[in-house]
């Protein structure tokens, strides 16, 4: 009976009904409720009195030495593990645990120093003793060991992603304490004007070159108008180089100071530029802008020899157009406008003998010119190409000469060489800064003009047959491989790159003018020249690498070219990615690459043995129905044949109960396999699985038919791996020892009354 059942019966003994009932035990059961809650709040506050007494006194109460080293064992607290672990996190997680059970802190560096391991053991091993018993210290040295300063709790926070299996909720909080670590551990005024400040010293520090960055760091500055004062000391020091390169490059400027130059450099003062012709410097710390030609000369005024200044001009027929190998269409591969730099004067100009196709002529070594020039008469018209180009004089005189392949031999240069026509130099010879020429003042000491002549000598006394036939013969012509190269022209590069969908979003990045900077400092950004999308990488150390970006279309043809051809060579997918990446790129060059270099049919049938991993085993399965599964193999050609002309054995082996069966048969024809599967299917019935190597009598166009109509599964083996039907295979193993041991001693009765018998035997077992 309830409450307020038991105060109804009392107001009945006590005459009350109706309403006055009612009213009468709702308010005894009202009171008997607030009493009941006023005693369990008492009993509440005398158990919180008893829990914070018991912890005031554990906590005054010394910890028995033997009891610090046991304490954190008995309570289950894991060791740090710095592979899962994180030390910032381990270690709050310590504190929270050290606080929660009252232990002293005096003691918190001991108890630390039984639950670490490893690295972070080997930094405690190494403090002091005083530091080793200070928490504090202990502390600090870990989070230094493990790369958690100011400095690391800074990445932590920028460089942090959310987890698989965080929620948001869980990520803000980590970047809180990420973030409070930071703060705290900078040691900076948490008002407004200090964060203020410390946001915007990091921007600053970010900005700033590395060796700025570096001498503030090293100052430990905390004001930020210290930090302004110390930078611009450190700029006014270090001259007025651009500091705040995106590089952050060194500043190589070579303004003058008022510092005394040693005497030992003295001979700076005297060097000239050739790039400006200013005496004081050189010409890689000129300031002015450099000169397009690759070989300019060391002046006007220098006296060179005839006072030309060539440029190139095509004047090839439209047909004779070709495509540039690297996609950019031009008049004429390698006939690009370049200026042929000539001086002005003939005097004093030292003059060699030489010789041109075998002629004596005079030559002249001119700095001043970046091509070679030969006088008309010395150039047979067969020398010819056909090709035209124009030279300019410095007094604005165009002149059009045409090309010639010619053979030259002089104490500057020996080879065949492209040299420009000219009907009437004033020397037979001119030869400008060509790749391989000698410099004027250092000629070839060994070369003498008498040794010269237009024929070769042979060195025996008389000419033997086979050099008369060799001499009446034309040379074989050289065996050139198939051309793997790009035919591409600038207009189609441009159609196919703005055709190419994936694309898109690289041109938008290009017209958008936007940088991109990577982890770790890179800087990628993307611009449209002339038409054809580029991609410039610049590294954080090394040069800019611009990069044609490739269509769809064309990518087969680039990782073809950068995998199959002759300087390529097969090489691996690093290689291979390497020279493609030197002068393009698209989006997934890497994995497209890759499975390039690993689907070559080529690298794939010259894999070096032992390369290809296996594929791992499977389990097999329990087979537990009699004649669900069986295992079919032939044994033979015999010798000697049975009277019978029996050569081969049919055998089948059951998978659950290991039942054998064997046949002898002549032949291994697919009709006589099959009929004796029948046979044998007949008597033991049919299975729903067999299981057999690739012989060609099990996987005939008749087997399958046979295995349809009856509705029985074929499984075959992996090719050269009999180990996939071990069962029947062993069966075949002890059967053909035992017809060997058989026969051995009464060969006239032959394998069928043998077999018979053995079968017998094998059927004849106990099953466990």
């Amino acid at each position: 009976m309830g409450d307020f059942e038991r105060y109804v019966e009392m107001g009945k003994e006590l005459g009350l009904t109706g309403k006055d009932l009612v009213t009468f035990a709702q308010d005894r059961d009202k009171t008997a409720r607030d009493e009941r809650q006023k005693e369990r709040e008492h009993q509440r506050e005398l158990k919180e009195l008893e829990v914070k007494k018991a912890a005031e006194e554990a906590k005054a109460k010394p910890i028995p030495q033997h009891d610090v080293h046991s304490i954190l064992k008995k309570s289950h607290f894991p060791s740090f593990d710095d592979k899962v672990d994180e030390i910032d996190c381990y270690l709050k997680r310590f504190e929270r645990f050290v606080e929660t059970m009252g232990y002293p802190r005096d003691k918190m560096a001991v108890l630390l120093s039984t639950v670490l391991k490893g690295k972070a053991l080997s930094v405690y091993s190494r403090l002091s003793e005083q530091e080793a018993t200070n928490y504090d210290r202990l502390k600090s040295a870990l989070l230094k060991s493990y790369n958690l300063n100011a400095d690391g709790f800074r990445r932590k926070f920028r460089n942090s992603k959310l987890d698989s299996g965080e929620t948001y909720s869980q990520l803000i909080e980590r970047l809180s304490g990420y973030l409070k670590r930071w703060i705290d551990l900078s040691g900076v005024n948490k008002t407004y004007d200090g964060i203020t400040e410390f946001i915007i010293t990091e921007q600053l520090y970010n900005l700033c070159p590395v060796e700025l960055r570096v001498f503030l760091k090293e100052r430990k500055l905390t004001n930020l108008a210290e930090i302004a004062t110390v930078a611009d000391q450190y700029v006014e020091a270090h001259g007025n180089g651009k500091q705040f390169s995106k590089k952050g490059s060194k500043d190589y400027s070579t303004k003058s100071t008022d510092a005394q130059v040693p005497k030992e450099r003295e001979w700076n003062k005297n060097k000239k530029c050739f790039n400006c012709d200013e005496i004081g410097h050189v010409a890689r710390d000129c300031k002015k802008p450099k000169s397009n030609s690759k070989f300019k000369g060391r002046s006007n005024n220098n006296k060179g020899a005839t006072g030309l200044q060539g440029e190139v001009v095509n004047e090839k027929p439209k047909d004779m157009v070709g495509a540039c190998q690297e996609g950019i269409e031009v008049s004429q591969c390698g006939s690009q406008s370049s200026d042929m730099v000539l001086s002005s004067a003939v005097e004093n100009v030292p003059v060699k003998e030489g010789y041109v196709n075998g002629c004596k002529v005079k030559v002249v070594r001119d700095t001043g010119c970046n091509t070679l020039i030969v006088r008309e008469k010395f150039v047979d018209a067969s020398c010819l190409t056909g090709e035209v180009r124009t030279l300019k004089l410095l007094d604005g005189t165009v002149r059009k000469c045409p090309c010639a392949i010619i053979e030259i031999d002089t104490p500057f240069f020996q080879g065949v060489v492209n040299a420009l026509v000219v009907q009437d130099p004033l020397f037979d010879l001119f030869i400008g800064n060509i790749e391989g020429a000698r410099d004027p003042n250092d000629p070839d000491p060994n070369w003498d003009v008498s040794d010269f002549s237009g024929e070769k000598h042979f060195s025996g006394a008389v000419e033997t047959r086979g050099q008369k036939l060799k001499k009446g013969k034309p040379l074989k012509p050289l065996k050139v491989g198939k051309s793997t190269g790009l035919a591409v022209s600038k207009e189609d590069l441009v159609k196919f790159q703005s055709e190419s969908i994936d694309l898109s979003n690289l041109f938008k990045l290009a017209k958008s003018g936007h940088t991109k900077e990577t982890r770790s400092g890179n800087k990628i950004s993307f611009e449209i020249d002339k038409g054809v999308l580029f991609r410039k990488f610049c590294p954080v150390k090394g040069k800019e690498v611009k990069q044609v970006v490739v269509p769809k279309k064309l990518r087969e043809q680039v990782m073809k070219v950068g995998h199959e051809s002759p300087l390529s060579g097969h090489s691996g997918t690093k290689k291979t990615l390497d020279r493609i990446a030197t002068n393009f790129y698209w989006p997934g060059i890497h994995n497209d690459v890759k499975m390039y270099c690993l689907s070559c049919d080529i690298c794939q049938r010259t894999i070096d043995k032992g390369s290809v991993s296996r594929v791992p085993l499977g389990k097999m399965p329990l087979i537990d129905t009699p004649f669900r599964r069986v295992a079919i193999d032939l044994v033979g050609p015999l010798s000697p044949i049975s009277d019978r002309g029996n050569r081969y054995i049919l055998t089948m082996v059951d998978y659950a109960t290991r039942f054998p069966e064997a046949i002898p048969l002549p032949s291994v024809e697919t009709e006589r396999v099959a009929e004796a599967l029948l046979e044998i299917f007949t008597r033991v019935g049919f299975p729903q699985e067999i299981l057999t190597d690739m012989g060609s009598q099990f996987t005939s166009d008749i087997m399958k038919e046979i295995s349809r109509l009856l509705h029985i599964k074929q499984i075959t083996t992996t090719p050269y791996h009999p180990m996939c039907n071990g069962l029947v295979e062993r069966f075949n193993g002890t059967l053909k020892k035992m017809l060997k041991r058989m026969l051995s001693e009464r060969p006239e009765i032959g394998t069928d009354i043998y077999l018979h018998c053995y079968l017998h035997t094998a059927k004849s077992h106990k099953s466990h």
